[in-house]
């Protein structure tokens, strides 16, 4: 029963992963810097879709709808045109001026997922920190040999 779970566990996990690859994206890592007013920073674009989007351009609007406090209140639906191949206006603000840039519309690839949390300092120690604590709990569930499942695993 445990190994069922377990396994139903790591199941939803791929699952997870792999609906993530069916989404629709602009392409580009954010942060946010005030928890107040939620501000969407673009830290690096990770997909490779040109567009006019820089480095440090904070998010203000996606097709005419705001996108400030979204992030810690509320769920931001997709706009209508948010489909791959399509694209979106967004209202941006760089340095002292708002401009509306169009954006693409693209879907994630293995390179940009790999690049995201392989690349940054802090997602690799996360991915590794949950690897480990993976690898001690199967260790810990083979080295049971009284647990019926176990001992299944093992032969």
């Amino acid at each position: 029963m445990v190994m069922g779970f377990a396994l139903l566990l790591l199941l939803v996990g791929v699952g997870q992963l792999l609906y993530r690859f069916t989404l629709p994206t602009d392409g580009w890592s954010v942060y946010t810097e005030e928890v107040a007013e939620t501000i969407y920073i673009y830290d690096q674009n990770l997909v490779g879709a040109a567009s006019e989007l820089r480095t440090g351009n904070a998010v203000l609007a996606v097709d005419g709808v705001p996108v400030q406090g979204f992030a810690t209140s509320r769920y931001i639906s997709a706009p209508s045109g948010w489909q791959v191949g399509q694209s979106a206006v967004m209202l941006i603000q760089r340095g002292d001026e708002q401009i509306e840039v169009e954006v693409p519309v693209v879907q994630w690839t293995v390179t940009a997922v790999i690049r995201h949390n392989l690349l940054d300092l802090a997602q690799l120690a996360s991915m590794s920190g949950a690897l480990l604590m993976l690898m001690v709990g199967w260790f810990t569930f083979l080295r049971r040999p009284e647990v019926p499942s176990a001992r299944a695993f093992i032969v």
